[in-house]
């Protein structure tokens, strides 16, 4: 005779389950947690059941009682105190919650109801209709599948989600699920303009004749006529501000800077919290041009704490101007001044044009002009902009510049150069001394374009 017990059974049954295997079945359906309601199953998958060793022992059943958040939208758009606390109560549910409850946000209960029975319409439709949106590619714009980390979790989630991507750029109207085509795109306007919640930044706008400023509705907006060099003091002035804040990963300004004794004179730079905690390179060195991939960490991903500023160009009068509070425009992709929490050097900020338009780093005539503006409005001699491709070591594939102040001169600074050619007002130079075959251009920054289809032999 042969005892059994209830462990040992379970042990057995526990010892012929195969975890992964059962997950791609269940994905292979490509039906997801609707499928298995349709099918009438009587009993809930192992895969959805959390392991014994997550459940929270010390919870005490009898305690209940949970005050959500709420956040009340009323007046935000015509009571900027209020405005502050809503954005204030919004950061404090994300960090503690992860989730809130919106009330008096303005949206017409038609859009909500039309999003309920959207939401309907395409669960309910046909199965194999279904399943042709069912992927796991993350870079659609629509996404439909069962829970997004089914196979990390430790269980999944008895849900089906779709998904669609609004912004920076809308799908088109075909790329959306048939039974959502109506609502979807009113219904990405009000979360986008939920987003913008209290997304506002200062505008340094730089003299030059351009309608963005104007197109953005800014001139109603209070302003101040900068003085010379501006730029410096609003660039160091908010620098300062994020260092005192601790949103560096080590103090630069405590690095050791020196020049190397030698024909050339390089700088070198004693910096440990760089060389340990920089972002590693995730590219190929080998190869300068690649697709943006929005999975890997891109400038969309940073916090807005992290951002010191737009920079675009002026409006019509081409004048130079300044907004302390102006509101980030989503469609019109801004151009924005960033932080580099790993910096090399004292005021290492990153130039980031258009940053939601998420282009990859490779420098084309208007990036490049935009450049030397900030350059030239910077008016510091020892403001330098420089920028790095993905062959050099650029550890993110997003378009932008870097920037900084040195006050010991660049090699190829002092090294000596012979003029190759005069255009439009400019010279430029080779330098045949210094490590690396380089070459100098002196001018009107504003025709710096021409120097690269000089040197292009375009």
């Amino acid at each position: 005779m042969i005892a059994t017990t209830k462990t040992s059974i379970q042990a057995a049954i526990e010892t012929n389950y195969d975890r992964a295997q059962e997950l791609k079945a269940f994905d292979d359906t490509k039906t997801g947690v609707k499928g298995l309601v349709d099918a009438g199953i009587a009993r809930v998958p192992k895969i959805f059941i959390q392991p014994p060793d997550n459940l929270n022992k010390t919870t005490n059943p009898s305690n209940t009682q949970f005050n959500f958040p709420i956040i009340d939208l009323t007046v935000i758009d015509k009571d900027p105190i209020r405005r502050r606390q809503v954005i204030d109560e919004i950061r404090e549910a994300a960090e503690n919650w992860g989730f809130f409850q919106v009330v008096n946000h303005g949206v017409p209960e038609s859009v909500l109801e039309e999003m309920k029975k959207g939401v309907h319409r395409f669960y309910e439709q046909d199965i194999e209709v279904r399943k042709e949106w069912y992927t796991r590619d993350v870079k659609k714009a629509v996404v439909y599948n069962s829970n997004f980390d089914l196979f990390s979790a430790p269980a999944a989630n008895w849900r089906d989600t779709f998904n669609c991507s609004m912004a920076p750029k809308p799908p088109n109207p075909e790329e959306l699920l048939p039974p959502c085509r109506r609502v979807g795109p009113n219904s990405g306007k009000l979360v986008i303009m939920f987003m913008q919640l209290g997304a506002k930044l200062p505008l340094y706008a730089f003299k030059r004749v351009n309608k963005i400023v104007g197109e953005k509705g800014l001139i109603a907006l209070d302003y101040i006529e900068p003085s010379i060099a501006f730029l410096d003091s609003l660039l160091l002035g908010e620098w300062e501000d994020r260092m005192q804040r601790g949103l560096f990963r080590y103090d630069v300004t405590a690095c050791e800077t020196k020049v190397i004794p030698g024909e050339y004179g390089f700088i070198a730079q004693l910096n440990e919290g760089r060389n340990l905690k920089k972002r590693p390179i995730e590219f190929r060195v080998d190869k300068v041009l690649q697709p943006f991939d929005g999975n890997k960490f891109n400038f969309t991903k940073v916090g807005q704490e992290e951002v010191l500023f737009q920079f675009e160009a002026s409006d019509e009068d081409n004048e130079t101007q300044f907004f302390p509070n102006a509101p980030i425009d989503v469609e019109n992709s801004p151009s924005v001044v960033a932080i580099n929490v790993s910096p090399i050097e004292y005021g290492h900020v990153l130039l980031i044009p258009w940053i939601l338009e998420c282009l990859p780093q490779r420098i084309d005539r208007v990036s490049f002009l935009l450049a030397l503006y900030m350059a030239a409005e910077a008016g510091n001699p020892y403001f330098r902009l420089g920028y790095n491709s993905l062959g050099a070591f650029a550890t993110i594939n997003h378009l932008h510049f870097q920037a900084y102040y040195l006050a010991v001169p660049f090699p190829i600074e002092k090294a000596p150069i012979r003029e190759i050619t005069t255009l439009n007002g400019g010279e430029i130079m080779h330098d045949p001394q210094v490590a690396a075959d380089g070459f100098t251009y002196e001018g009107d920054a504003l025709r710096g374009w021409l120097v690269i289809r000089y040197l292009n032999g375009s």
